[in-house]
């Protein structure tokens, strides 16, 4: 029965609050007017709305029926009342105090505050306008009815009221400084401080309020002779549909040419079921495979790049299909000629990722670099990679080091970093030839020390370092090949001047095969890297996983890298002594060290670890 506190005349003001309003006979469909009884257990919703909308945030606990029901409405789909759907349940004692009631109210004032969508005028009024004259009205009538004694009941209901809008207000005023920090790279609407919002797809454990399991064992037992409406019993299918549901991801850009790292990626996270979604355009299925060019071939002619409005367009119209876009390199979305258009860029891919996430998607983001190689305008940049890191539900990352550059960079607060690791390329190249073939393939001399810098010829490379410091050798018996696509013709042309005449130096400057790839690495004593600190180097996994030792600058990604003897590592101008030193150390060891470093960073661990952050499922 009902609490001893609370008089019979009571109930027509508790009612709502308690959930034992009757709605009538009727089934009705909900309109502007007449708002649908919309909360706890006793709600059916369709698959396909699960599938657009995902799961209820559990971020807003007892306000997720709430929330749900806005994204419902919003969406444009139709929310009706069925009265043979209708489920009773006990309130415990411990739930029908008026302590708890208050604890309620104050919680549900707490929540609402983050259902408010914010608009630029409440940078300055906070709230909207009618808020104000709701505060001052319902803080009137309590007062009234405390000083003229009216009954208890009353001026606990309106005590309520009360403790809401206080507790609304409180919460709006902590998320004013930042919301207005973030207004213009975040969504409008900022969510509670208690993680990223999961999932964004439905899951049988998540798909109502208290789990589709609760949920279906409250609906599904009903007297005899009393049928269950249809879109009760497809809510029924749905909780005893078993195994894992497969979640589909859009990659973008989706590069799957001539670097293998997304193919081996996107592999690695099938057996956790994540199948990967890609346009025609660049289905690997239907074009040359990443055997088709090697990690230096042309950028330009191998990977196409759509419109970034197309690529969000093929997305919405896919919405059911898909869901989570998963972003690695953005620049070439927002990259220009000039400062102006990189800034409209920007801004552009900013409103392009916000109409994914409120269509639904769940976005993740790989950071491979805290800058790109060769940045457009750095605000232009800073804007675009800040935006998407607030925006996304969780950003992947290879190594610690990058996790702590990525939070302290871009003040990522709740936004999860995660640690995934990166994986080798043992095996993924072909690997049938012998050292003296292969100089004799590349037209090398068979006793010479062949230092070998490896990768497309650019700017962050570092390449005017190594020939400085090969130079400072005076080794005749020593030789630098630079093998590589240069990037343009001004890199081309650069190389050109830098490397004269110099016999010492061979230039293989041209679309390397991975079938080629090994030549190089066989044929070389030791793999030289230069340049500025990067959060991950393919290049360096790929010399260690053909056993060359490498000459690595000292860095973060070094040191938490290259934690056995596979090479020589050196301090800012010493690179010259630091290929001294190569030369008289073992190189079999350093060969065998850096074989059996590699032989740990398995794709399978990358899967493994990237899934749950991707799938949604925090490990």
């Amino acid at each position: 029965g009902r609490p001893a506190w609370l008089p019979e005349e009571a109930l027509g003001a508790f009612g709502g609050m308690m959930g034992c309003v009757d709605y009538g006979p009727a089934r009705f469909t909900a309109t502007t007017t007449r708002p649908c009884p919309w909360g706890g257990g006793n709600m059916a919703i369709r698959r396909d709305v699960l599938t657009q909308l995902g799961g209820f945030d559990v971020r807003m606990t007892r306000a997720q029926d709430t929330e749900y029901y806005q994204r419902v409405v919003q969406a444009g789909f139709t929310v009706c009342y069925e009265p043979s759907a209708a489920a009773h349940h006990v309130i415990p004692a411990e739930r029908s105090t008026p302590a708890f009631f208050r604890q309620w109210r104050r919680k549900a004032g707490y929540y609402s505050a983050y259902l408010v969508p914010w608009k630029p005028l409440h940078l300055l009024t906070l709230m909207p306008l009618w808020r104000y004259g709701k505060l001052l009205g319902l803080c009137r009538v309590w007062l009234a009815k405390t000083l003229t004694r009216q009954p208890w009941w009353e001026r606990f209901y309106y005590e309520l009221l009360v403790r809401q809008e206080l507790s609304l207000w409180r919460s709006r005023l902590a998320m004013w400084p930042l919301q207005a920090r973030a207004w213009f790279v975040e969504s409008r609407r900022v969510l509670p401080p208690s993680g990223p919002r999961r999932p964004s797809w439905p899951r049988a454990d998540q798909a109502c309020g208290r789990g589709l399991a609760e949920a279906r064992s409250v609906l599904v037992e009903r007297p005899a002779g009393r049928g269950l409406p249809s879109g009760v019993t497809r809510l029924d299918d749905h909780a005893q549909a078993t195994g894992r549901r497969t979640v589909r991801v859009a990659c973008l850009p989706a590069w799957f040419e001539p670097n293998p790292y997304l193919r081996l990626f996107y592999e690695a996270l099938k057996p956790h079921g994540i199948e990967l979604v890609v346009p025609p355009e660049f289905d690997p299925s239907t074009r040359a495979t990443a055997s088709a060019g090697g990690p230096c071939s042309g950028s330009s002619r191998a990977r196409p790049q759509a419109e970034p409005r197309d690529d969000v367009d093929w997305l919405l119209a896919r919405r059911h299909e898909i869901d989570v876009v998963h972003f690695h390199w953005i620049n070439g979305y927002y990259r220009k000629p000039t400062r102006l258009g990189s800034l409209r860029g920007a801004i552009g891919f900013v409103r392009r990722v916000r109409r994914l996430r409120r269509a639904g998607f769940r976005i993740v983001w790989t950071c491979h670099n805290l800058w790109p190689h060769e940045p457009a305008w750095k605000p232009a940049e800073f804007l675009a990679r800040a935006a998407l890191a607030r925006l996304a539900d969780a950003i992947l990352v290879h190594y610690h080091f990058a996790a702590d550059r990525v939070r302290r960079m871009y003040r990522l607060g709740k936004t999860p970093v995660a640690v995934i690791g990166h994986g080798s390329y043992l095996g993924v190249y072909p690997d049938t030839r012998g050292r003296a073939e292969a100089r004799a393939r590349l037209q090398l001399p068979p006793d010479a020390f062949v230092f070998l810098a490896f990768g497309h010829v650019r700017g962050y490379k570092g390449l005017e370092d190594i020939v400085r410091a090969y130079r400072q050798l005076a080794d005749q018996d020593a030789v630098l090949v630079i093998a590589g696509r240069p990037l343009g013709r001004a890199e081309q042309q650069a190389l050109d001047r830098l490397i004269g005449d110099d016999p010492g130096i061979r230039l293989h400057v041209r679309d390397i095969s991975n079938e080629d790839v090994q030549d190089y690495f066989h044929a070389a004593d030791a793999a030289v890297f230069a340049g500025g600190p990067q959060l991950a180097s393919g290049s360096l996994l790929l010399a260690l996983s053909f056993g060359v030792p490498v000459i690595y600058p000292e860095s973060p990604l070094s040191r938490e890298l290259l934690t056995a003897d596979v090479g020589v590592r050196y301090q800012a101008g010493t690179l010259a002594d630091a290929m001294a030193r190569v030369r008289r150390a073992d190189r079999l060891q350093l060969a065998a060290n850096a074989r059996q470093l590699v032989r740990a960073l398995t794709w399978e661990g990358v899967g493994r670890a990237a899934a749950p952050w991707i799938r949604g499922e925090r490990p």
